[in-house]
C-alpha cells in the first residue's frame, strides 16, 4: 500500500510507492533527453521535465490559437505578437495560464492602437498578467511591446520613457518641481529604471489634479 515518508535516495519527505519504495522522480531512468541532449532524469517520451512541459504548453497554445474568437482583428494580432514572443524561449505552464488570461481579455475587451510605451505601461498597470499573482516579472503586455518595438510602431523604450519624464514635468506645478528633480536625482543614484520614474510622475500629477 502507497504511503508517506522519507525517500531513502533523495532523502526528502515524499509520497513512497514505487520500486524500492523510492519516490517517484527517483524513480525515473536518467539519459540524454531526445531534444535538449542533456544528461537528465527521463519522463516521458525519452524526454526530460523542462522539454516535456515545453511540448506539452506548445500544443495546449496551439490549440488556443486556432480556437480564438478575438473582439477585433487588432487584438488578434496582438495575440500573435505576444504567442511569438513567448515562442522563442521554452514554455511553462505559468505562460499557459497567462496565455489563458489575456486571450480572454481579447476576447471580450476591444484594445485602442498602442502607440506609445506609455499605453503599454497603463495596460500593464490595469491588466496584471504577469507571471505570478503576487509578482511584476513577465507583464503579457511588455511582451507585446517589445514585439511592437521590433516592428518599429513603438521607439527604443528607455529614449520614450525620458520623453514621458519630460512631458510629466512640464504638467507639475512649478512650486513642485524643485522637490520633484532632488526625488528623480535620488532615484537615478540607486539605479532605478527611467519606466519606475514614469509611474512616480504619472502618480503626482494625478494626485496634483485631485488637489486642484
Amino acid at each position: 500500500m502507497s504511503t508517506t515518508g522519507i525517500c531513502p535516495v533523495c532523502l526528502n519527505h515524499r509520497w513512497l510507492g514505487g520500486k524500492g519504495k523510492i519516490c517517484k522522480p527517483c524513480g525515473y531512468p536518467t539519459g540524454t533527453c531526445k531534444k535538449c541532449s542533456f544528461y537528465k532524469k527521463l519522463y516521458v517520451d525519452e524526454l526530460c521535465y523542462s522539454c516535456y512541459e515545453d511540448r506539452q504548453v506548445r500544443n495546449q497554445l496551439t490549440e488556443l490559437r486556432a480556437g480564438s474568437m478575438c473582439a477585433s482583428p487588432y487584438n488578434a494580432e496582438l495575440f500573435e505578437l505576444y504567442c511569438t514572443y513567448i515562442c522563442r524561449y521554452l514554455l511553462r505552464y505559468f505562460h499557459l495560464r497567462q496565455s489563458k488570461k489575456l486571450l480572454n481579455l481579447l476576447e471580450k475587451t476591444k484594445i485602442d492602437p498602442i502607440l506609445s510605451w506609455l499605453n503599454i505601461y497603463e495596460l500593464s498597470k490595469k491588466y496584471r498578467f504577469t507571471h505570478k499573482p503576487s509578482q511584476t516579472k513577465g507583464c503579457a503586455f511588455i511582451k507585446i511591446g517589445y514585439m511592437l518595438w521590433e516592428l518599429g510602431v513603438l521607439g527604443p523604450r528607455r529614449e520614450e520613457a525620458y520623453l514621458s519624464i519630460r512631458n510629466l514635468l512640464d504638467k507639475l506645478s512649478p512650486n513642485t518641481l524643485s522637490v520633484v528633480h532632488d526625488f528623480l536625482n535620488q532615484l537615478k543614484k540607486t539605479n532605478r529604471a527611467p519606466s519606475t520614474m514614469v509611474n512616480y510622475l504619472r502618480e503626482l500629477r494625478n494626485l496634483q489634479s485631485w488637489g486642484g
